[in-house]
Parts: C-alpha cells; sequence; structure tokens
C-alpha cells in the first residue's frame, strides 16, 4: 500500500477545514433565518404613578431576543404635555416586586430598585422633579455565585 503524499494530506485538511468553517457560518445563518431576532418594549403593567400635575413616571423593558434573550430596564419619565420621554436610571434586573415608585409630591419622585447588581445613568433631577434613588447592590461575592450558577 502506498502512502499518502503531502500535497494529498495538505489538500485532504483543506478541504476539511473549509467544510467545517461553512458549517459553522451556515449554522448562524440558519438560526437566524429560523429565529428571527427583535425588540419588544413597552412600559411595564401597572407600574405607572403620576403626580397631581400630570407627569407620569413608568417602568420600561425592552427585551431583544436572537441567540438569547437581553433584557434592559429603566424608568422613564412623561412629562405632564411633553411628546418625548426622559430615562431616569437604567439598571438590571430588580429583586422582586421592585421597582417601587411613589410621589411625594409634584415635584419629589422616590424610585426604590430594591437590591440590583448595576446602576447606570442615574439623573437627579428633571426639570423642577427632584429624584432620589433608595437600592442595594449585589456584592462581587454575589454576582460571582450567580455567575457560577447560571452553568
Amino acid at each position: 500500500m502506498r502512502t499518502p503524499s503531502w500535497r494529498a494530506v495538505v489538500i485532504f485538511l483543506v478541504i476539511g477545514a473549509s467544510t467545517l468553517a461553512v458549517l459553522y457560518v451556515g449554522s448562524f445563518i440558519a438560526a437566524g433565518f429560523f429565529f428571527p431576532g427583535g425588540c419588544d418594549e413597552g412600559m411595564a403593567p401597572d407600574r405607572s404613578v403620576a403626580n397631581g400635575r400630570g407627569d407620569v413616571a413608568d417602568e420600561y423593558l425592552e427585551a431583544c431576543t436572537g441567540f438569547g434573550t437581553a433584557v434592559n430596564y429603566s424608568i422613564e419619565l412623561r412629562p405632564h404635555g411633553g411628546a418625548r420621554t426622559i430615562t431616569l436610571v437604567r439598571y438590571d434586573e430588580a429583586s422582586y416586586a421592585y421597582p417601587k415608585l411613589r410621589w411625594l409630591d409634584d415635584d419629589a419622585l422616590v424610585i426604590e430598585l430594591g437590591k440590583v447588581n448595576f446602576v447606570w445613568s442615574k439623573r437627579s433631577s428633571a426639570g423642577p422633579i427632584r429624584i432620589t434613588y433608595a437600592y442595594t447592590t449585589a456584592s462581587w461575592g454575589e454576582l460571582w455565585r450567580e455567575f457560577k450558577e447560571s452553568f
């Protein structure tokens, strides 16, 4: 029996690697075709509060799917008579039964987030409205434990 030449081995390896690359890329294309991504967004039900002037604070959710699901949480303010919403805070998923929103008066809003991992884009005021936040953040040990348990 004759041993294959080095050229035959190289050609075999190139064809095999090319086939694997095509299958790999093709699987992503097929997954995108059969499981199209997209985002659903809107105000969370039963989380709106309005003050006497008509300003409304809402919890806003945006869930995007594709190869996984990512959910973005924020609190939005719709000023009375305004067409645009103002993002007051963005955060990761809050603990159960949170956030809690309440107006102290027409110019003071309290946002309780409960226990969250991260908070960013936090505003302390929006026009004449002062915003106060109440939350606790998870420690790095808790974040690491949640990360390990997710696998």
